[in-house]
């Protein structure tokens, strides 16, 4: 009795890529299809610098963030004492709850974050997450840190001025990872943001898993990157 009134995603994991190239005529001229899965040398998690920014609108009420908890307590879990994090949330207005990008030492993960996350709950008003990204990306890396700096995005909102974002983003060095929540995040502006900037995004429909999502996101930032590819 159900309707394909959404998007069916089948997630494949553990295979191995293969690159390819195939040729057709075309009359006097040929089609060139090819396919370019690089192997890339294994390589030790490079440390992360890590803002987080959860959205803490009205309209996170109820499962949305219990499930943005839920998750947040995991990536929580996989930080390393290698690692810095600051931790943010946003509606009307931002709150930066650590407002330095801290080491993740075991007091900082087990007590400051913990707790951060904990208390998180759909209590700042309406959405406003222009501000929330430009108060963000202003935090500054720690004075040894590398310039790269990832933000994971949880949002169920709209986001407007992107150009004016995905601008701020690329001139700060900002990757970001977003998890649009919900029933109506606006997909084609986060995952603008997202691509736009070297990141990714994913949506979780109500009642979906909401911590795979952001753990693949996690792992995404962790992952070896392709640079200064060329064909």
């Amino acid at each position: 009795g159900g309707m394909l009134d959404r998007d069916f995603i089948l997630n494949l994991e553990g295979l191995e890529g293969q690159s390819f190239a195939v040729t057709s005529p075309d009359g006097d001229e040929h089609a060139v299809l090819a396919s370019f899965c690089p192997k890339l040398p294994g390589q030790d998690a490079a440390p992360l610098l890590l803002k987080i920014l959860v959205d803490s609108s009205g309209s996170m009420g109820g499962d949305s963030i219990h499930q943005a908890r839920a998750a947040l307590h995991e990536v929580a879990q996989a930080l390393t004492p290698a690692d810095h994090v600051s931790y943010s949330r946003f509606g009307s207005s931002v709150q930066h709850v650590i407002p330095k990008l801290e080491a993740c030492t075991p007091q900082l993960i087990g007590q400051v974050l913990a707790r951060a996350i904990q208390a998180t709950d759909a209590d700042l008003g309406g959405t406003e997450l222009n501000q929330a990204l430009q108060s963000t990306f202003a935090i500054q890396p720690p004075p040894d840190g590398k310039p790269a700096i990832d933000v994971l995005l949880i949002t169920d909102g709209d986001v407007w001025e992107i150009d004016e974002i995905v601008a701020s983003a690329i001139h700060s060095e900002h990757r970001v990872f977003a998890v649009g929540v919900g029933s109506s995040p606006a997909e084609s502006l986060l995952r603008d943001l997202a691509e736009k900037t070297g990141g990714a995004c994913e949506l979780v429909s109500p009642n979906e898993d909401v911590t795979g999502a952001v753990m693949r996101m996690f792992r995404r930032m962790r992952a070896a990157q392709s640079i200064q590819l060329h064909v």
